[in-house]
């Protein structure tokens, strides 16, 4: 079969991408718009499941001449790892069209639904690259893309120096990326991206723990920007879902044993931040930030333990269920059981899809480290059902054909978790540690059970003020304090205050009536100091 069938979806996205923002500019129609978004995406997924069947693909670009003489190429590879997060970007891509019939009326625009078939297009691409240079490409290439439209659409100067820092705690990330292909050069050891080589797998876990915010703990959008609700969703996903194909394909050995208890213990507090961060933010706001550090957590954690298949389980779950709640904005008695199953798929019950990920974050004996990620998917699902029964739109007064468009996302969102399940694990689905997430989803169900029989009773500022509320929000801006990078963004805020003034210094000298007389001054002293120590 012809290797360019990998990029077929791709090119279709971004060719249908650049087809409806030229159709906007000379005959706006909302209607045709979406029905073109909608069925480039449809076909983007049909052609995923099809190559599933294909495995494995691989694409190099032979004609790559952008560093001459060099043998590294863009390598484009679609396999078992690869599949699962293409096909969950591809499903993510049309859930999010389909649901955004429920908000025509806000934000829902043909300029959103071009710019979601750019970014899914680049999404595919990324967790399709199998060689550095492609990842490096992609990376850099969904780096500028956010950079760019956050602060294009952000307000205040708060969101864009925000989006500054984030961007460069990303561009370090692509530079350990660099630094593992130098090291390995070093030691006639290539890069390759599956799978990656053991000498340079602690560099590839940095750079996509670093890119996901877990190691080390960095807090990316904690103030997050809203950009469209849809857009927004399928644009803060697409990022991770690069970072967490990378963890798929490392070796069992990645983390020396004598640093794999440090190594874990960063993770788990990472974990803890982000879920005890995601269940006492407000349950009107999405908390994505720390959804995203929480589920990648696990992931991480996963893969320290050295269970990459198991880190996939927590991958899909983070992109597929979580876009899940994130795109429930319209509610229906009849429809309610939809995020409940997204919830299923997150808890990883035995014979459901994220079971394997268990495997992963339960060591064999049980330990203390096994605890603390129970603890994390259990704060994750009570957040989760807290997000689950607030007041949203009343899906009842919307349009007719939108009562049937808008659940066949959402429920696209579950079918395609249970998907990946049958293909990828249907062998391991009943994890050793199987008890795990029954008594985690039993708790979480009692627990949430509880605050249901109560809300009658208390008042909801009087529950945002009960202690463990305020308990949760402490110790995590303590964890964030203590294990995150505010130091450093501290420090390079401080460099580059003292730059900034430095330069105004400078400006207001040289702009002056003296400042011919003070270029020559400095220029005098310049050389002065070029001669010292010089023998005559």
């Amino acid at each position: 079969m012809n290797s360019l069938v990998i990029l077929l979806p791709t090119l279709l996205l971004l060719i249908s991408a650049v087809g409806i923002a030229v159709l906007h500019q000379f005959r706006p129609s909302v209607g045709y718009a979406w029905l073109w978004a909608s069925g480039a995406a449809l076909l983007a997924l049909g052609l995923m499941i099809y190559l599933r069947w294909q495995l494995p693909l691989e694409l190099a670009i032979e004609s790559w001449n952008a560093f001459p003489g060099s043998t590294t190429l863009p390598v484009f590879r679609l396999d078992d790892v690869s599949w699962p997060y293409a096909l969950s970007l591809a499903a993510l891509l049309l859930a999010v069209l389909w649901t955004d019939s429920a908000r025509l009326e806000g934000d829902a625009r043909p300029r959103n639904w071009s710019l979601s078939l750019l970014v899914a297009g680049l999404g595919l691409m990324g967790v399709l690259a199998g060689s550095p240079l492609a990842l490096i490409l992609v990376w850099t290439a969904l780096d500028l893309l956010e950079l760019v439209i956050v602060i294009g659409t952000s307000a205040g100067r708060q969101f864009g120096e925000q989006t500054v820092i984030q961007f460069s705690v990303r561009v370090t990330g692509t530079l350990l990326v660099m630094a593992a292909v130098l090291y390995g050069n070093a030691l006639g050891v290539p890069l390759v991206l599956n799978p990656i080589p053991s000498e340079l797998a602690i560099f590839m876990l940095l750079s996509a723990g670093l890119r996901l915010g877990v190691l080390p703990l960095n807090l990316p959008y904690t103030s997050e920007v809203y950009v469209w609700r849809g857009f927004g969703n399928l644009l803060r996903m697409v990022g991770p879902a690069t970072s967490l194909v990378v963890l798929g394909h490392m070796p069992p050995e990645v983390v020396p044993d004598a640093w794999r208890s440090l190594f874990l213990f960063l993770t788990a507090m990472a974990g803890l931040y982000g879920a005890g961060m995601w269940l006492a933010s407000a349950p009107t706001s999405p908390g994505r930030p720390y959804w995203v550090i929480a589920t990648a957590a696990l992931a991480v954690a996963s893969v320290v333990m050295g269970d990459p298949q198991a880190s996939m389980a927590w991958g899909v779950a983070a992109l597929l269920s979580g876009s899940l709640l994130f795109l429930f904005t319209a509610q229906r008695r009849q429809i309610m059981f939809i995020p409940l199953l997204g919830m299923v798929g997150l808890a990883g019950l035995p014979f459901t899809p994220a079971a394997v990920g268990w495997r992963g974050v339960i060591a064999q004996p049980f330990n203390g480290f096994s605890l603390l990620f129970m603890l994390i998917v259990l704060l994750l699902l009570w957040g989760f059902l807290r997000r689950i029964f607030i007041p949203h739109a009343e899906l009842y007064r919307m349009e007719r054909w939108v009562h049937t468009v808008y659940p066949a996302g959402l429920l696209l969102l579950v079918l395609t978790q249970w998907l990946i399940a049958f293909f990828t694990w249907r062998e391991v689905l009943l994890p050793p540690a199987w008890w795990a997430p029954v008594v985690v989803t039993v708790l979480a169900l009692a627990g949430g059970s509880l605050a249901y029989s109560l809300r009658n009773r208390l008042t909801l500022e009087s529950i945002r003020n009960r202690w463990l509320v305020l308990f949760a929000r402490r110790l995590g801006s303590f964890l964030a304090a203590l294990f995150g990078l505010g130091w450093l963004y501290r420090l390079l805020g401080w460099i580059y205050s003292g730059v900034q003034g430095l330069v105004q210094l400078l400006t207001a000298i040289f702009e002056g009536d003296g400042g011919v007389l003070w270029a020559l001054v400095m220029l005098a002293v310049l050389i002065s100091l070029l001669n010292t120590g010089v023998s005559p």
